[in-house]
């Protein structure tokens, strides 16, 4: 045998129930089912039942009597007899998950050898009664022994001298068997050293606080218990020590119908054990359509799980629905008793009355943020009047029937689409959908809207995505060069590689020019002799670039008096011999600004006359830029100071910040930090910027 582990089991997750109102017409129909029925079985002493519903709460519902001038109450215990092997099974799964044994060990690994039990019968094969193990339970001899002597204690190897021979072999078929769950309870006892009884009470009574239900003899009784009643007679006076020592870990548990409901709705609910562990549960093999502790059965049409329960005096019957994980419990205090048929019929009444499951939600699973008019459906639900829609955070729609239409604001979330039907008894199980909300890109142009001269050549650029689109034309690129005749408004639309979209629009309004201004100027670090400049935005690869375009330029004419208010701007192109051509719409003394993505913005030295054809050369005098806010580049020739790359007016450690981290992520392209233009960003960048630092450069201006 395996060596003994003596462990301690703590589960840390505690059993919450908030209170929920039962429906009272639901409740009624419950209640009449139950008293009507109880009435109608003379067999059938007394009957406490219990339902839950997902959405509407616990039922618990009584009728008949204990015994004489005692009717049942809610509160009385019963023994649940063979329902008591669901948790035994479950604790073995537990067990099974923190690696303490296999469900596959065989038995010879945990326990010694026992006359008439094949030694490599398998724990899965105790569990599911497929080890050929026969059942001196249902034989004469020991029933009148158990009935003969009340009060003696058996233990289970004694249990286990009255087995008789197998009925097959282990594996072979299907064999119900209180034995397989005797030797269950001993595995586990052998494997943790252990008191199964204990083990059940540490790994789920305690922690699901089901504190009125508790394992007889073993433990001390909690509460009342309903007199119990055989063929007729109370025998409640009679000793249950053989019966339930007997029993075990097969049928020894006593609870109360509401706390049998509230056990399925935390082990189907996954409180207890792993989903991959209730798999094991309810993989139902034929023949005998039973898993591990748990059987599987059709009513009026329906697949249900649960279990049933005879003892001399008890009998108890559970019914679970895994579609609307309802959970039915009926307890009798009497045997013969019609407690199967009367729990089946309060199912029933959930079948008849509440709106069924929800069918598979069709619709989108993969949506966008910001887009609108998604819809989804579910098929009609039956019994259902109304539908109750849930929707993710930032997901917005409203609607009563089994269609709706949703929209996914900008900041939505992923999340689960649920709906179930309502009607007045209550809600019916939910249908889920779970939906990812991919981020779309916010896109935005360069300019929202500019006024031009007709045909002027202009750039516009959209930032945001991955991809761009614009129109009219068709133009694909995030900077496009436009130049329209006509007013135009140009939209792009931005992509993601998700295929999320988002729209901006460019409004280009044209006008007839009345002044042309023709400017000249270099910049320092694009400036490459000889009264020249590189072709920078070819190097840094901006679509449609050629050898002579250098970069963009922002043309400024500004009021000549404080506080030199913009009359107009325009955006250029600045060309490798210096020269940038704009037009504007207006005439009169103005300032002219030069500004670009990495210079010191820099003013005309003095307001200048804009007329029909304005020439500005800030190249061949220093005096041409206001405050003397030029570097000469070589004799003669002047040129805006470069590296304020952001945009203070100062060229300062702040830019060499911003350089040092693009050198660092070896960027390339049409960045503003590729001070020389080159297309890369890299150490031959940084002798402007330093030399610039050190000297204080800042930008003058009025």
């Amino acid at each position: 045998m395996k060596k003994k582990l003596i462990i301690l089991l703590c589960f840390l997750f505690v059993h919450q129930a908030k209170a929920q109102t039962f429906n009272p017409l639901l409740a009624a129909k419950l209640q009449f089912t139950l008293d009507s029925l109880v009435s109608s079985f003379a067999n059938t002493k007394g009957m406490s039942a219990s339902v839950y519903c997902p959405g509407v709460g616990i039922w618990q519902g009584t009728s008949g009597l204990s015994h004489s001038g005692q009717p049942i109450t809610s509160q009385m215990l019963f023994g649940i007899a063979s329902n008591a092997k669901l948790f035994t099974a479950t604790l073995l799964l537990k067990l099974a998950e923190r690696n303490v044994l296999q469900l596959d060990d065989s038995l010879h690994e945990w326990l010694p050898s026992f006359q008439y039990v094949d030694s490599n019968i398998t724990i899965r094969q105790l569990l599911s009664h497929r080890s050929g193990l026969s059942d001196p339970f249902f034989t004469t001899a020991l029933l009148d022994s158990i009935q003969s002597h009340p009060t003696h204690y058996y233990t289970p190897i004694e249990v286990l001298s009255w087995l008789g021979p197998p009925v097959y072999s282990p594996g072979v078929s299907y064999n119900y068997s209180n034995m397989n769950y005797i030797l269950a309870g001993m595995v586990a006892e052998s494997a943790t050293g252990i008191d199964v009884s204990q083990l059940i009470r540490d790994s789920i009574l305690n922690p699901l606080q089901l504190d009125s239900t508790f394992y007889d003899i073993e433990e001390p009784i909690i509460g009342t218990i309903a007199h119990r009643w055989n063929d007729g007679i109370d025998i409640h006076n009679t000793s249950r020590i053989s019966l339930s020592s007997a029993g075990g870990p097969a049928g020894a548990i006593f609870s109360t119908a509401i706390e049998m409901v509230q056990w399925y709705k935390a082990l189907m609910g996954g409180e207890v054990i792993s989903q991959y562990s209730i798999a094991e549960m309810s993989n139902f093999m034929l023949p005998g359509n039973y898993g591990l502790g748990l059987a599987k059965f059709t009513f009026f049409g329906r697949t249900a799980w649960g279990h049933g329960g005879s003892t001399i005096g008890y009998k108890s019957r559970m019914i679970y629905d895994p579609c609307t994980k309802a959970a039915v419990c009926g307890l009798s205090n009497s045997s013969p008793s019609a407690v199967d048929g009367i729990t089946a019929l309060l199912y029933k009444v959930l079948l008849d009355y509440l709106p069924d499951c929800a069918g598979i939600i069709t619709g989108a699973s993969n949506v966008c943020q910001g887009q609108n008019s998604v819809s989804y459906s579910v098929p009609a639900i039956p019994h259902a009047t109304s539908y109750q829609w849930s929707l993710p955070s930032g997901i917005s729609g409203s609607s009563m029937s089994n269609t709706i239409t949703v929209n996914v604001s900008s900041i939505a979330v992923s999340g689960m689409i649920t709906v179930k039907g309502v009607n007045a008894y209550g809600v019916g199980a939910e249908s889920t959908l779970a939906v990812n909300v991919d981020p779309s890109p916010v896109v935005t142009t360069s300019l929202s809207s500019i006024t031009v001269c007709s045909g002027q050549t202009i750039v516009l650029s959209a930032n945001g995505a991955t991809n761009y689109v614009w129109q009219p034309g068709a133009m694909v690129g995030s900077s496009i060069i436009v130049s329209p005749l006509t007013s135009t408004n140009y939209t792009v639309t931005g992509s993601f590689q998700n295929g999320c979209t988002h729209i901006a629009t460019s409004s280009v309004l044209t006008t007839p020019c009345v002044s042309s201004l023709s400017v000249k100027l270099y910049m320092q670090s694009f400036y490459a002799g000889n009264q020249s400049m590189r072709p920078v935005l070819l190097n840094e690869g901006v679509s449609s670039a050629s050898l002579f375009m250098v970069d963009t330029i922002s043309v400024e004419l500004r009021n000549p008096f404080p506080p030199y208010a913009l009359a107009l701007s325009a955006k250029t192109l600045l060309y490798s011999n210096g020269m940038a051509y704009t037009n504007f719409p207006l005439s009169g003394l103005y300032y002219l600004v030069i500004k670009h993505r990495n210079g010191i913005e820099t003013w005309s030295a003095n307001p200048i006359a804009i007329l029909a054809n304005t020439n500005y050369d800030f190249t061949t005098s220093i005096n041409k830029a206001f405050g003397l806010n030029q570097i000469e580049v070589e004799s003669g020739v002047w040129a805006f100071y470069s590296g304020d790359l952001n945009s203070d007016e100062n060229i300062d450690l702040l830019d060499l910040g911003f350089i040092e981290v693009d050198i660092n992520l070896f960027q390339f392209g049409y960045f503003a930090t590729d001070l020389n233009g080159d297309g890369n960003v890299d150490l031959l960048d940084l002798p402007v910027l330093e030399e610039n630092v050190n000297n204080f450069v800042f930008s003058n201006h009025p």
